[in-house]
């Protein structure tokens, strides 16, 4: 049985997320955005009033790219994830997120300035 993870996110899916969908979720296929859309992801306008119009193309993406149950890695802008992981749910798939483990490490480089250096880990997948 073919099992699809669809990717609305800005970034790559990292080796331990890839196992993880796999072994977890028992994911076959992963779709990633079409660089339009993936772009149109990475800057949405953070002074909209209404998301509406911005998120009109990913709907029709997520519907012509998905079958019912698959899952739906969506992260990104808090608003448009709240109304992509509701319509998403609508079309019966399963939106997820990935959640990480997070180190922060803080050193002063060559020249005296501070510099915060942020690692994160994939730690497992979670329905919406």
């Amino acid at each position: 049985m073919n099992k699809k993870m669809l990717l609305i996110f800005s970034h790559k899916l990292t080796k331990s997320q890839i196992e993880d969908a796999i072994s977890t979720l028992g994911v076959n296929e992963f779709v990633d955005l079409p660089q339009n859309l993936k772009a149109k992801w990475s800057s949405i306008d953070p002074s909209l009033d209404d998301l509406t119009d911005v998120l009109n193309d990913f709907k029709v993406w997520i519907k012509d790219s998905s079958s019912p149950s698959d899952y739906v890695l969506i992260q990104g802008d808090f608003g448009a994830c709240y109304h992509l992981v509701n319509y998403a749910k609508s079309l019966s798939l399963i939106p997820i997120y990935s959640t990480t483990h997070r180190v922060a490490e803080e050193y002063i480089n060559k020249n005296g300035e501070v510099v915060t250096e942020h690692k994160f880990s994939h730690v497992k997948y979670r329905k919406w």
